[in-house]
């Protein structure tokens, strides 16, 4: 059985860097909307030019204006490296939209065994100390179920969807975590309207179709009209 105890969130390192050279170049160019240019570079490449490149996003020095800070970290269960994930230090309109603060892979042999849900806690802990907005926003491919349930079980809440994707946020505030079932259900639900009420307000859907989604989500959520 998969416990905490033996899970390790390890910021990327030169001391690993056989490990995560491994890691890198199994993991394909995109997979489920995580992209790695650097699948099939040697490891002299990556040890003179990948490795320190991927080092220096945390503190980036000469890159494009719209270059977000990012920190790699790795999930290692002992000596053994079962993934990747990545922290963006804070949002921009494109990650606000899109992949939002945190994105992951768990190496495929390795998968629904819990991995995934223990790593995105260890990372969100992380997060809490480094993004400065009061959520922390994830993405998910609408046909990755596996990755949304990872992100539920952290506490995430749907915060909407379009042609390809789930967006998910979960509320930074360790407060959050001391609310009843009976609070977090409400506050998700004050959410979750503002959202319909938002999109109404900008005309992306209509009158009706607000109404008939806000009379779900009450029934959904056991909330009185």
């Amino acid at each position: 059985m998969l416990t905490d105890v033996r899970l390790e969130l390890r910021k990327i390192n030169m001391q690993d860097a056989c490990a995560e050279w491994e890691y890198t170049t199994a993991l394909p160019e995109d997979e489920n909307g995580l992209t790695n240019p650097f699948h099939d570079v040697s490891y002299e490449d990556y040890m003179q030019t990948v490795l320190p490149k991927l080092i220096s996003y945390e503190h980036p020095v000469d890159m494009p204006d719209w270059f977000v800070p990012e920190t790699y970290y790795y999930l290692w269960d002992g000596n053994r490296l079962v993934g990747e994930f990545r922290i963006r230090h804070y949002l921009t309109d494109a990650l606000c939209n899109g992949a939002g603060h945190i994105g992951y892979s768990i190496r495929k042999e390795f998968r629904g065994k819990g991995y995934g849900t223990a790593g995105l806690k260890l990372t969100i802990e992380v997060a809490r100390t480094i993004i400065p907005e009061d959520e922390i926003y994830l993405r998910a491919n609408k046909n990755n179920i596996a990755s949304q349930k990872v992100m539920l079980k952290n506490g995430a809440y749907a915060a909407g969807e379009d042609e390809d994707h789930c967006f998910f946020r979960i509320p930074k505030a360790e407060a959050w975590s001391q609310l009843t079932h009976e609070q977090k259900n409400h506050e998700l639900f004050l959410k979750q309207k503002a959202l319909l009420d938002q999109f109404l307000s900008t005309g992306a859907i209509s009158q009706a179709q607000h109404d008939k989604s806000l009379r779900d989500l009450q029934e959904k959520m056991g909330e009185s009209g």
